[in-house]
């Protein structure tokens, strides 16, 4: 039960609500739901940025930790992304993915933003701290028409180890102009138990065409 539409919070708006009691199953034996009458309840809370969706509601923080969290150890301004590969009773090991669409209930992954240039480059800058062999992910799909589909095209980068800041772009010409791309960070490329605790801080992230203005900071790059 939700008062929104749950899985799109993109289009949730304040000031919904609604108001559930006593819970049961219809039918002869009439089976309670369990924690139908809603007077137990536990402690559950995370942050997402703005405009990005992480996998924090998807899993038992008390076991796994916050898989994606605000972090002061930014590039720019006052905070940064940090992403963690963790474990989960029953899911095994998770590579934390964020995302600027969201979880659909009839698809893993749904919308984006609107983007309307066929050629750019994405940059951004980043720290990663590897558990093992590993590497972190960026990725970027792009659409035309619809988003819960595949892509008609997409393109990704690797980034390795990193102790401080780096600069990292993904240059691409897409196939065709798009109307929306999703962008995917992830903590793994390949989780497994040895990648646990694989931890990526990323910030900064914009298109070339469409630069931010966060603080003060400026410097110049070339490709790498």
């Amino acid at each position: 039960a939700a008062s929104s539409q749950a899985m799109n919070p993109l289009v949730v708006q304040d000031g919904s609500w609604l108001i559930l009691d006593s819970l049961w199953f219809g039918g002869p034996s009439q089976q309670p739901i369990p924690g139908g009458d809603f007077e137990n309840w536990y402690n559950a809370s995370w942050e997402d940025p703005d405009g990005w969706t992480s996998d924090n509601p998807m899993i038992d923080q008390s076991v796994a930790g916050d898989m994606a969290e605000q972090t002061t150890d930014a590039y720019k301004g006052n905070y940064a992304l940090k992403v963690t590969t963790t474990w989960e009773a029953g899911q095994n090991w998770i590579a934390s993915t964020v995302m600027n669409g969201w979880h659909s209930d009839t698809t893993w992954q749904n919308g984006g933003v609107p983007f309307a240039n066929q050629v750019d480059t994405l940059i951004g800058w980043y720290k990663y701290t590897p558990s093992g062999q590993d590497t972190a992910v960026l990725w970027i799909d792009f659409f035309q028409g619809n988003t819960w589909g595949p892509p008609f095209w997409s393109t990704w980068k690797a980034l390795p180890t990193s102790p401080t800041y780096s600069y990292f772009e993904i240059p691409f010409d897409a196939l065709a102009v798009p109307d929306t791309i999703r962008i995917n960070i992830s903590s793994s490329s390949s989780p497994g138990p040895s990648n646990i605790g694989s931890e990526l801080i990323i910030d900064e992230i914009q298109m070339k065409s469409n630069p931010l203005n966060t603080g003060i900071r400026s410097e110049e790059h070339t490709s790498e």
